[in-house]
């Protein structure tokens, strides 16, 4: 049996936290899309489309998107 690795470990959380869609897409929002949202306070979304940070935010849900296929492929093995 191979050694215990550093990617074994990641693979590990993934089964454990990420394997949750709903999960990673929540937390993709506050970290990506989070601090935009909170600084404009309750009109945040219309405040990202204004302020050019839409993109981001959907590049946060596109990550988040990417990690639970990552997650599920990781799961299959």
């Amino acid at each position: 049996m191979e050694p215990y690795t550093w990617w074994d470990h990641i693979v590990d959380f993934y089964d454990k936290w990420l394997r949750k869609p709903l999960l990673v897409v929540l937390v993709a929002i506050i970290f990506l899309g989070g601090t935009f949202l909170f600084s404009f306070g309750i009109y945040g979304l219309g405040q990202l489309l204004m302020a050019g940070k839409f993109l981001e935010f959907i590049l946060g849900l596109l990550v988040a998107l990417l990690l639970a296929v990552v997650s599920n492929s990781f799961r299959r093995k």
